[in-house]
């Protein structure tokens, strides 16, 4: 028969055995993050750098796309203005052979014959 405190003993030696076995594994594998660890970080702060460079890139288009909109506001209304006051010529002078010729970007707005 075996004795209680041997079975007890040897459970006990079993068991240390296991956990020392358990710890070593857990300090090799946090040894490994740990020197993986200054990489990680410096990916990190890499990514963050990026991301603060785009953020101070996008609000600086963002400031010249309102400026380019406003600027095309201004030039849409130039235009209209100006394609208003040659119609209104064009009535004060109705002999098209007067007219000078029409240029070819502006023949949707400006059309050829006096019928306006």
């Amino acid at each position: 028969m075996i004795d209680g405190s041997v079975v007890l003993t040897f459970m006990g030696g079993l068991a240390g055995s296991l956990a020392l076995v358990l710890v070593a594994r857990v300090k090799l594998t946090g040894d490994r993050d740990a020197a993986r660890g200054p990489d990680w970080q410096a990916y990190a702060d890499g990514q963050r750098k990026d991301l603060e460079t785009l953020k101070a890139e996008m609000k600086e288009v963002r400031g010249e796309v309102k400026t380019l909109r406003s600027e095309l506001g201004t030039v849409k209304s130039k235009f209209v203005a100006a394609v208003q006051h040659i119609h209104a010529w064009r009535r004060a002078v109705p002999d098209a052979s007067k007219w000078p010729r029409t240029p070819p970007e502006l023949a949707d707005d400006l059309p050829e014959h006096p019928g306006l």
